[in-house]
Order: C-alpha cells, then sequence, then structure tokens
C-alpha cells in the first residue's frame, strides 16, 4: 500500500515557508506601550483644566508647608514639548504672632515640567520661575523663624480648605518630585530682626539656583549654583555662590557640614566666604572663612548699614584694602569672629588732613573682644611718623555700647604723645576720656604734622586729659583738663575747653608758679622752617593816591567787633611770678568773660613792681556802636616797664600811682579816645628822669623864653623827679587839665588847659620855671599844635629871680654872676604846689610826700656857659 500525501505525518519535500507575526505583534506592543501614554497625556493635558483642582492643589500646599496657601488668581497650562502650568497671585501664610499676615506673596509662578518622567510617578520640574516675588523673612522677639515649614497631617489641613481626593496606588508608589532650577525675577526680600531691632530690604532684579550634577544622580542630590543679582540701599550687588545639595535642607538627620563657596562683588570689592553649615535651614553650625578685597575703602560707604557712620561722614580713603577673619557658631547661630586682620596699602588722605600720606597700615586681633594691634607708617607734608599701639576690643554694629580702650603712641621728629583711656562710642567719637602725655624736643618740628606753624618750645614735657564736651562728641567740642605743662620758659597748669555748638565757646582756667612770658613771646615768633616756597605772587597795583593828613599819635585799630560777636568764652588766670616786658609781676589773678558780645573784665589785680593794681573793664558789641568802659586803680607801678609799654622813649625810673575811671564809645582805639568821658590820674614822687630826657622835654620852653640857649641842657646823667603829677577830667573826647607839674632841682613845671583826643590837638598854659644857680627863670608858655607835633609860643614876660634864701644880683645881672659863681648852689626846696596836686592826681587817696631830694646843679662848665651867653645870645 502506497501511502499517499494525506497519509505522511511530515512533508517530503520543503514547503512554502510561512511568515509568522509575532514581530509585528511584538513592534505593535511597543508602539502601544508608549505612544499610547503619551497620547493619553497629550490628551489629558489637552482636556485638563487646572482651576478645577485648584481647592485640591492649594489644600496640597498647606499641607505640605503647615501655612494657609491661596492662589488668588487663575491657573492655564500651556501645551508644548514640555507643558508650562503657571499660578496667578499666590499668597502664603506668616507664622502666628508675625509682623505681617503673609510671609510671600507672588505674583506669578510658571512652572515647566517634563511629559515622559509623568508615567513613573515622578514630576520632573525643568524650570521654577517666580515672577514678582515678595518675600518677608523675619525673627520674632521670641525667637522663631518664619523660613521653617512643618507639614501638617490631613486632620490638621485648615479647614476653610477642601480634603484633597483619595488617590489610589497604582503599584508606582509615591509620587517623587525633582527640581532643576528656580528662577526669580524682579523680587523683593525683608528682613525683620525683632530680636535685634533691625530690618534691611534687599531686591532682586534676577536671580537663579540650579542643580548641578549628570543624569546618574537626582537633582534633589547635585550641588546647587546660585547666581543673582541684588540692589541692597540702591546699590548693585552681584552674589555667586555653590552649596551642597538641597536634600541636606529637608533632610534633618543629616548632621554634616552643608559647603558653601560665596562671592559678593560690589564697589569694585569683593568679599568670598568658604566652609560649611551644619544646619543651614537653622542658620547654625557655619564655619566659614571670609575674606575681602577692596581697591577703594571710601567707596563701599554706600554699603554700610544706616547707623554705621554718622550722617554725612564716609569710610576714610585707603586703597589696596585686604580683610580676613574666622566666621564660627558660637551656639545657637550666634556668630563668632576670629583671627580679624585689616592690611592697607600706600593711601593718599590730603582729604582728610592737606599733605598727609599713608604708607602702611595694619590692625590685627584674635578675636573681637580682644584689643586690636595697631601700626600705621605714613607722613605728612614731609614729616615721617608712626602711629603704634592698640585699640579695642572693637565693639560690633548693632551690639550694646562698650567703651573702647585706647592705648597709642605717635613719634615723629624726635617727640612722642601718647594717648591712653577709652572711648565710650567710638563710631560717633563720643565719651572720650583720654590721658595724654608728651616729650617733645621741639615743638616747631612738628608744624608740617599740625597743619600749622609751632612755637619753637624746646624740652617741652606735659600730661592732660581729653574728653568731649559732655560727651556729645568731638563735633560739639573737646576739653583739656588736668593739665600740666613744663618748659625752660616755665610752667603752666590747669584746664582749656572748646563747645562748638550751639555757638562756640572758648574756656580757660589756667595756674603758673613761674612763666616767663617774654621767652614765650621770642619762642612763638620764631618761624619754623617753611616747606617749598610757593610761586612769587605778582605785585599788587599800586593803591590810589590819597591827601596825607596831619600825622597821628594814637593808633588807629579796629576793635574786633566780629570776633567779639562770633563767639562766647571765659578765663580765669592765676599767676604766681610772672616776667613780662622786663619786669616781674606777681600774683596776678584775672577773670574775664564773653557772652553775646560783651568782654568783661571782672575786678582783677597783679602785683606790679612797687604794689597792687586792681583793674575791670567792659567792650559792649551789641548796640550800634561798641561802648567801653575801663576802672584802674594802682598805688604803685614801676615807671620804666610802664613807659615802654606805652612806647614812649624817654628813660626814666621810679613808682607811679595811677587811677583810672573812663568810659567811651567806638569801634576804633581813635574813636575812643574822640569819645572818652571821666577822669584819669597820674602821680610819681621821688622818681629819677635821665638827664637828656628832661633837656629835651623842656628844651621848646628855653627856646621860646629866649633867655639861655637850650643847648645847655644837654647834661649827663640822672636828675632827681621830687613830684610828679596829672589829673585830666575828659568829656567827650576833650580832657579838661585839672592839675600838671613836675617838680626837679633843675625844673618846676606847672600848666593849665585842655587836651582833645579826637584832634590829638593841644591847648596848655605852661609856666616853666628854671633853676640855674642862684636864679629862677621863669618863661609863660602856650604849648599847642598836636601831640604828634607841639608848638611852644612865649606869651608872657620872662621873669629872671633871685630863688629864696639866696643873695646876690637880680634880673640878667644877677643870672650872669650866677652861672659865673659856678651853677652849684643848693637847690630849691619842694614846691608847695605838689601837696594839692598829688591830691587831685591821687583822687583823694592816700600816697606818700616827695622828701626833696637834689642834685649838684645843671652846669658842669659855667664858663663854657658864659661865653655861649656871649656869643650865642
Amino acid at each position: 500500500m502506497v501511502d499517499t500525501p494525506e497519509d505522511k505525518p511530515y512533508r517530503t519535500s520543503r514547503p512554502i515557508p510561512r511568515r509568522r507575526p509575532w514581530r509585528r505583534i511584538l513592534l505593535g506592543g511597543i508602539a502601544v506601550i508608549i505612544v499610547v501614554p503619551v497620547v493619553a497625556v497629550v490628551a489629558a493635558v489637552l482636556t485638563f483644566n487646572p482651576n478645577a483642582y485648584k481647592d485640591q492643589i492649594t489644600a496640597a500646599a498647606s499641607q505640605a508647608t503647615g501655612r494657609q496657601v491661596t492662589i488668588a488668581g487663575p491657573i492655564a497650562v500651556k501645551l508644548s514639548l514640555i507643558p508650562t502650568l503657571t499660578a496667578q497671585d499666590v499668597r502664603i501664610a506668616n507664622i502666628a504672632g508675625g509682623a505681617a499676615p503673609l510671609m510671600a506673596r507672588i505674583s506669578s509662578i510658571e512652572t515647566r515640567i517634563a511629559l515622559l518622567p509623568l508615567l513613573h510617578h515622578q514630576i520632573d520640574i525643568e524650570a521654577l520661575v517666580l515672577r514678582h516675588p515678595t518675600i518677608l523673612l523675619e525673627k520674632t522677639a521670641d525667637g522663631r523663624v518664619n523660613w521653617l515649614f512643618q507639614p501638617t497631617s490631613n486632620a490638621a489641613a485648615p479647614a476653610a480648605v477642601p480634603a484633597p481626593p483619595v488617590t489610589v496606588d497604582t503599584g508606582h508608589g509615591p509620587w517623587q518630585v525633582a527640581v532643576h532650577s528656580l528662577d526669580i525675577t524682579d523680587g523683593t526680600v525683608d528682613w525683620r530682626d525683632e530680636q535685634a531691632g533691625r530690618t534691611a530690604t534687599v531686591q532682586l532684579p534676577k536671580a537663579s539656583l540650579s542643580a548641578q550634577g549628570d543624569a546618574t544622580t537626582q537633582p534633589e542630590d547635585q550641588p546647587l549654583a546660585i547666581d543673582a543679582d541684588l540692589l541692597w540701599q540702591k546699590q548693585p550687588i552681584h552674589l555667586t555662590a555653590k552649596t551642597g545639595p538641597i536634600a541636606h535642607l529637608t533632610n534633618t538627620a543629616d548632621q554634616s557640614s552643608w559647603p558653601v563657596q560665596l562671592t559678593l562683588t560690589a564697589a569694585g570689592a569683593t568679599l568670598s566666604a568658604q566652609g560649611g553649615i551644619t544646619d543651614p535651614r537653622q542658620a547654625r553650625g557655619y564655619d566659614l572663612t571670609l575674606q575681602a578685597q577692596i581697591p577703594a575703602l571710601d567707596a563701599i560707604t554706600p554699603l554700610l548699614p544706616q547707623g554705621i557712620l554718622p550722617a554725612g561722614q564716609s569710610l576714610p580713603p585707603l586703597h589696596g584694602v585686604a580683610f580676613g577673619a574666622h566666621l564660627t557658631d558660637a551656639s545657637q547661630g550666634k556668630p563668632q569672629l576670629s583671627n580679624l586682620s585689616l592690611q592697607a596699602q600706600a593711601s593718599d588722605l590730603s582729604g582728610i588732613a592737606p599733605g598727609l600720606k599713608l604708607d602702611s597700615l595694619s590692625l590685627v586681633t584674635a578675636a573681637p573682644d580682644q584689643p586690636v594691634s595697631v601700626n600705621i607708617l605714613g607722613d605728612r607734608q614731609g614729616l615721617a611718623f608712626t602711629l603704634s599701639g592698640s585699640i579695642g576690643p572693637l565693639p560690633l554694629p548693632g551690639a550694646p555700647a562698650a567703651p573702647l580702650p585706647v592705648d597709642l603712641t605717635l613719634n615723629a621728629a624726635q617727640s612722642n604723645l601718647h594717648a591712653q583711656g577709652s572711648i565710650q562710642d567710638p563710631w560717633s567719637l563720643r565719651g572720650l576720656n583720654l590721658a595724654l602725655s608728651a616729650q617733645i624736643a621741639n615743638l616747631a618740628f612738628l608744624s608740617p604734622l599740625a597743619g600749622a606753624p609751632l612755637p619753637a618750645f624746646t624740652t617741652l614735657n606735659g600730661t592732660a586729659t581729653l574728653t568731649d564736651a559732655a560727651a556729645s562728641g568731638l563735633a560739639q567740642g573737646l576739653a583739656l583738663s588736668a593739665l600740666n605743662l613744663t618748659a625752660p620758659q616755665g610752667d603752666l597748669e590747669g584746664a582749656l575747653s572748646i563747645a562748638f555748638a550751639p555757638r562756640l565757646a572758648i574756656g580757660a582756667n589756667l595756674r603758673s608758679a613761674k612763666l616767663d612770658l617774654d621767652q614765650v613771646l621770642t619762642a612763638t615768633a620764631t618761624t619754623p622752617a617753611a616747606p617749598a616756597a610757593a610761586p612769587a605772587p605778582q605785585p599788587a597795583a599800586p593803591a590810589p593816591a590819597t591827601a596825607a593828613g596831619p600825622r597821628k599819635l594814637i593808633p588807629d585799630i579796629a576793635l574786633p567787633i566780629a570776633a567779639l560777636k562770633s563767639f562766647d568764652g571765659s578765663a580765669d588766670l592765676a599767676f604766681a611770678d610772672l616776667h613780662f616786658g622786663g619786669a616781674d609781676y606777681r600774683a596776678l589773678v584775672a577773670k574775664a568773660s564773653l557772652s553775646g558780645g560783651v568782654l568783661s573784665l571782672a575786678p582783677s589785680s597783679v602785683v606790679v613792681p612797687g604794689g597792687q593794681l586792681l583793674a575791670a573793664g567792659t567792650i559792649d558789641t551789641r548796640g550800634a556802636v561798641p561802648t567801653e568802659s575801663f576802672a584802674m586803680q594802682a598805688q604803685n607801678l614801676a615807671i620804666a616797664p610802664l613807659l615802654k609799654a606805652l612806647q614812649i622813649p624817654v628813660a626814666a625810673n621810679g613808682l607811679v600811682q595811677v587811677f583810672a575811671n573812663l568810659t567811651a564809645s567806638g569801634a576804633t582805639t581813635r574813636q575812643i579816645a574822640a569819645s572818652v568821658n571821666g577822669n584819669f590820674g597820674l602821680a610819681s614822687v621821688d622818681g629819677v628822669i635821665d638827664a637828656h630826657a628832661l633837656g629835651s622835654l623842656i628844651a621848646p620852653a628855653i627856646r621860646a623864653g629866649g633867655v639861655v640857649p637850650a643847648e645847655l641842657l644837654n647834661a649827663a646823667g640822672q636828675v632827681p623827679m621830687r613830684c610828679l603829677a596829672i589829673r585830666l577830667n575828659a568829656t567827650n573826647g576833650n580832657a579838661a587839665v585839672a592839675a600838671l607839674l613836675l617838680d626837679t632841682p633843675r625844673l618846676l613845671v606847672q600848666g593849665t588847659g585842655s587836651l582833645n583826643f579826637g584832634l590829638e590837638t593841644l591847648n596848655l598854659a605852661l609856666t616853666p620855671e628854671l633853676y640855674l644857680g642862684e636864679m629862677a627863670v621863669t618863661v609863660p608858655l602856650d604849648m599847642g599844635g598836636t601831640f604828634a607835633d607841639p608848638h611852644a609860643g612865649k606869651v608872657g614876660k620872662v621873669v629872671i629871680s633871685q630863688q629864696p634864701g639866696q643873695s646876690g644880683g637880680s634880673g640878667l645881672n644877677g643870672l650872669v654872676q650866677s652861672l659865673i659863681g659856678g651853677g652849684k648852689h643848693a637847690a630849691p626846696a619842694v614846691s608847695p604846689a605838689c601837696t594839692p596836686a598829688l591830691t587831685l592826681a591821687r583822687n583823694g587817696q592816700p600816697g606818700p610826700a616827695p622828701s626833696g631830694s637834689s642834685d649838684s646843679g645843671i652846669l658842669q662848665k659855667p664858663m663854657n656857659l658864659f661865653q655861649q651867653l656871649l656869643h650865642g645870645q
């Protein structure tokens, strides 16, 4: 039996192959797996209405933050390869008891979400953009901060927000959220610290935070890069930083250090911080190294918080400034600085003081609670100096005020000045209390450092205490107390003060055991070496010629009216031994005050050579025309220093008794003289005057008499001045002569008349009586002219008479016989006119009577006189 093909269990020949569908099915399945979900997602996106889920979204956000989150505006979706979800007017509530109801309000939030990760239950936010956010970061008075969020359970969700719908676990696990970048545009961050009482506002024109890593790590595990443009006090600042991953911020169990590398750039300066923070959420556990490079320190003044410097002041113009410090968390986020240093390079500080230059500056301290070591090298106008020592510890800005210790020494020109003490408020220079000491080789050598010529005091040593005016700051005034100076010229102790506000006021309370004021004035007049000569000024145009008037003897000196009105002051002086004008004065006690334009000299006294002088007076500048008053009384003044002080070139010695009670008005010395009222008296007995000086005084009278040559009076030696009395009674500048008498063994002068101090004219009637041997020659004279150019003229008959008690001829023959006889005869007795004249001159005060001393006569060679009589007359 032959098997048929149908009966065979297998084919005897190769069949035609048939295409199987499994590959097509596999490809189709893959397409379904990929495309269908994508199409479903796209379809869902296209048909998704997010506003229908606004309540669920805000409820979930409120639950996640523990704060009420509100989306006041609409939510929209923009379809693209990476869909964008936007929400308008998003608000986040503040913590309970915060300064404002909202912690943040954001005009719009834009979220770009990748599609494919949604298939794996991952919300992959490619970019999160916050537009126009206003964020409040605050620390309450009880220490709570509002930037820490505490998620709440569903039960604790706010009642006003519907609970989110129940979701079914599809087996994919919980949703994972990853944010790749965060951008902020046109934002504002307000900082408020209720504990420290500080507030600040930072503008954020642009800021960007992004995760830096590759696809092998999740964004939350990648380091963060920050790049931001800030505005602080309207000053632009650029910030760049690299920190640890964001996961560290959400994992409270992670106690490792969160790395920080931060750089701030502003006004050409750069500040960097490197280190780590163990609890960045609470800003605790930081350990950072700070460094700053500042090309110009004054340029960063606008960046300082308000109140650090007084209004209108700026940081000094230091250049090449380098700052370093180590910042750590002492405890509970309180900062602790250590290893602080500030260096500066060559800087021109002429804006602070003309000609001041800095070569180098170094400030170093181990910690803010430790003193700061100071080393400064510089020069001013060519004078090199060093400033070294320590200050501090320095109080931190905003810290409770504490005195700043100071211990500094300035060395220059073989001299040193030391200051030690404290400053209560160093930022405003208030509350100074510094003990000063100085050892100065030559004060004039320090003139460049002082910026003004200084007197050439050598071997000057001193101590004092410097304080500010009523602890209100150097801008208000300063005071030197416990002042003690010693120098070869003498010693000085006491106190000085100057106040600048509300009105300039200067005070002095000085005492001295011994002071040579002549030497002081000599040293003051010594001019130190001048700096480089300035270009010679061009000669001024000649003043227009004016008609020359009569020569004046009284100088026309203007009173310092403007200066007297510009400040107040007081001076209390007590000098035990004062040398001035070649004379010694003892027990000088004077008290003067200047207030509101009124200068007053209280009754003051000084023991002068021969006696005591009392004086008082005022200058009142408050009216349209200043008024003056002066009163003086002196029992015995030395004539020689008085004549020198008045610049009268007459050699005389002895004691003079003076009184004055005068008033006047005027702004210059000539106006004062032209308006003087009151009385003046001068009396002296038993003095001496140089014979040449006496001869020059009476020569006009002798020439006017025409009896004997005036040249005969040029004998050398001294003439006793037995009695001198002058009394003037002035009214509006015209002084009536109540007493005018000079009695010497050679001459008796009496006179009446008046003096006009305004016109400086004389109108005197004199009766000089010249004693020649046994004879007396009386010549009535009229003395006119001016103080500077007096003229004498004979107005009566010359009388030649015999002196009382003498015997011989009379008239001209008797005079000739007397002169031939030798001219050396007993001088006449003291004139009886002396007593009443002295009484008037002393204003009724007691005084000594003349002793009646005499000399050997006026003529040394009578034969020469006889020859001159024969040939000269």
